[in-house]
């Protein structure tokens, strides 16, 4: 079995319809109403952004691993500096829409660096104990308890929460959108971390009942 891309690919499912149900709800809210196209463009290159991200420590995690490297001889702040690249990427596909964003890294290092050595240490704790015919199910129900499984998740998407605030602080909208900012803002904050709390109770319980 090829872990690695299991791992990636529950990420990407995870976050996915993380941001889809973050989506339908803030359906609800008149401002994303008013600009949907605006706001849901850039939710939808935002979670892309961060499967990538997360994609490239999963397999850098993966392959330190497999070569018996230990886990605190990952260099974090190095793939904090890989995680630009995907940034950039990021930025020039939201080119297209009135949005522009000035990232200051100095403020988002310290969170994203979190989120990198959180996803890392579960890479090396799930691989240490897959077995060729074990299911992603199985390894992680041998690997944590029920409650150790909901912190995780909970933890990972508040991080991806966290960055993602930081990340709109610092968007400019242009008119006539350029007003909402403030309140666009906090309304998304506070709707991703009421939705990550039933994510990461759904998820466990999908693996644990």
């Amino acid at each position: 079995m090829d872990t690695v891309s299991v791992l990636c690919s529950k990420d990407k499912h995870l976050m996915e319809d993380f941001s889809r149900r973050c989506i339908e709800q803030l359906k609800h809210h008149a401002v994303f109403r008013v600009f949907s196209g605006l706001f849901y463009g850039y939710m939808d290159e935002n979670v892309r952004k961060e499967i990538d991200k997360d994609r490239f420590i999963i397999e850098d995690a993966a392959r330190h691993f497999t070569a018996d490297y230990k886990l605190e001889d990952i260099n974090t702040h190095a793939i904090f500096e890989k995680t630009k690249e995907i940034d950039r990427t990021f930025l020039e596909k939201l080119s297209i829409l009135p949005i522009f964003i000035d990232i200051r890294y100095d403020d988002i290092e310290d969170i994203r660096i979190q989120r990198i050595r959180l996803m890392s240490k579960v890479v090396y704790e799930l691989l240490n104990n897959w077995k060729d015919a074990s299911t992603f199910e199985e390894t992680v129900k041998k690997t944590y308890t029920k409650k150790e499984f909901k912190k995780i998740i909970g933890l990972m998407l508040h991080l991806y929460n966290l960055e993602t605030k930081l990340l709109s602080n610092f968007l400019s909208l242009h008119h006539p959108a350029k007003k909402i900012g403030k309140l666009f803002v906090e309304t998304l904050f506070n709707t991703m971390e009421h939705i990550k709390d039933h994510m990461a109770e759904e998820v466990t319980r999908s693996i644990f009942e």
